[in-house]
């Protein structure tokens, strides 16, 4: 979901917020008073500022934290006998700049002048902050939504705009309660911003909690681990967080592709899974995880460098891949975090019962497995034979899922295969913590040809079946549709 500013002195009390966010709010009561309400609406993504200046505050302090706004007009504001010197200082200079203000030593008579040029201030207040956003701070005029009823009475604002040639705002009634909804579900659902902001959380959180200890530095050989320091990883996650604008282009795919290659470019040279030993990892099955999620990132890597393979990638992709890169690089915990809760609403889930179901039963869910490695082991032998290396007697060893898509890749730049790499990328999630077992592989050489009879089986994850609160059962039963597509 999107996160919300909503700018609003409710001056005659809450129950407009029913007309505004009641499709979100559904069954929940309304509290009467305007800190509960405030309180209220944090839990679904909505943050309330009550005053012009606590908006204006916002705006100037904390704009990055939010996606769209949504503006009343006419605002209260809280008179200077109430704040701190220190706190009056954004509002008395607007309002001596702008509403002939004057400060008086005497202090009946400021306030006074101040009570004059607030109440001037008032009924436009709103039309202020949204200048403040549009001109002087960029926001996007396409994410701000006036709601209010006091729209009729703005005719010389409204007059103003037009002369000046700047498009009024779009604008509602707080009555017009379908067309305020359906603006908000639309904005609130859409995938670039739902992405968007569930990247600059996740880097947030990160940054937030980063330590001296990285286990990026693990994938790299030991003599150059003292390379990976926080301050580096800091700088990444900026750059991250910052990559995506808040405007979204006409064709992100482009942009996409281009994060992509930013989260990846950290992996390149020497930094490799196969430096990931049991020596920084001990526990098996974390071992097993760390190296998927960083073979994945890896080929992502080598793969956004030389081909085509990211060109048209939609949100729930850069989703998986982000997720992924910031469960190899860092230390986070083995609960769903709410950066990746949040990604993973782009998803298409199944229902956790039946994940558990096809963990707990699973011939449907090997029969995936073996059906994906049987297409690209025929996939492989088509490249193979194209390039003339038919001859290279298959490693037994080397018969893993990944293994075998990195090898076919590497003969098959251009996809003149036509394989779905990136399917096979969140394949390798299911493929590695359910590894290929041979239990016979027998190769016979005729003529110029090499043939190889083999059996096998697959060791199969539990995927987090026994805690379905956790990542490992989360994230599988949000990429599964993904990963094995009808």
């Amino acid at each position: 979901m999107s996160q919300f500013l909503w700018i609003e002195d409710f001056e005659y009390g809450t129950k407009h917020a029913k007309n505004v966010f009641g499709h979100i709010l559904q069954n929940a009561d309304i509290p009467t008073t305007k800190p509960k309400l405030k309180h209220l609406l944090k839990d679904y993504r909505v943050s309330v500022e009550l005053s012009f200046l606590e908006g204006l505050r916002f705006i100037r302090e904390q704009l990055s934290q939010v996606d769209y706004i949504i503006l009343d007009i006419d605002l209260i504001d809280i008179p200077p006998g109430l704040l701190r010197y220190e706190e009056q200082t954004d509002l008395l200079a607007l309002l001596k700049q702008f509403y002939d203000y004057q400060p008086h030593q005497d202090k009946s008579l400021d306030e006074a002048n101040y009570k004059k040029a607030a109440e001037q201030l008032k009924p436009e207040a709103g039309y202020k902050l949204y200048v403040e956003l549009v001109i002087a701070l960029g926001f996007p005029k396409e994410h701000i939504l006036f709601c209010s009823n006091h729209t009729k009475e703005q005719k010389h604002i409204q007059s103003v705009f037009k002369q000046a040639k700047i498009d009024l705002p779009l604008t509602f009634s707080k009555d017009e309660k379908n067309a305020v909804q359906n603006w908000i579900t639309e904005r609130r659902n859409n995938p670039y911003s739902v992405l968007r902001r569930g990247i600059i959380e996740g880097c947030q959180v990160i940054q937030k909690h980063l330590s001296n200890d990285i286990p990026f530095s693990q994938f790299c050989s030991k003599k150059n681990r003292q390379n990976v320091t926080a301050q580096n990883m800091r700088d990444y996650l900026e750059t991250l967080q910052n990559f995506l604008p808040r405007r979204e282009p006409d064709d992100a795919k482009p942009l996409y592709k281009l994060f992509v290659r930013t989260l990846s470019h950290e992996w390149e040279n020497d930094f490799n899974p196969d430096n990931l030993k049991s020596s920084d990892i001990p526990d098996e099955n974390t071992l097993k995880r760390q190296k998927m999620f960083g073979l994945i990132i890896k080929y992502t890597r080598n793969w956004t460098a030389h081909t085509q393979i990211f060109d048209k990638l939609c949100e729930h992709d850069v989703a998986f891949l982000f997720i992924v890169a910031m469960r190899a690089m860092f230390k986070l915990s083995d609960k769903t975090e709410g950066y990746e809760n949040l990604l993973l609403q782009l998803t298409d889930k199944l229902p956790k019962q039946e994940l558990k179901t096809l963990i707990e039963h699973p011939d449907n869910l090997l029969s995936h497995c073996s059906k994906s490695y049987s297409q690209l082991l025929e996939t492989d032998a088509q490249v193979l034979k194209k390039k003339g290396k038919l001859l290279q007697p298959p490693n037994p060893t080397q018969l893993d899922f990944s293994s075998i898509l990195k090898t076919m890749q590497y003969w098959d730049k251009n996809n003149e295969a036509q394989f779905d790499y990136l399917t096979g990328l969140f394949q390798m999630f299911w493929h590695d913590l359910s590894p290929i077992k041979v239990k016979s592989f027998t190769p016979t050489q005729n003529h110029r040809k090499i043939f190889f009879e083999y059996e096998y089986d697959f060791d199969l994850n539990d995927y987090g079946k026994e805690d379905t609160d956790s990542f490992l059962f989360e994230f599988a039963r949000s990429i599964y549709k993904r990963s094995f597509p009808v």
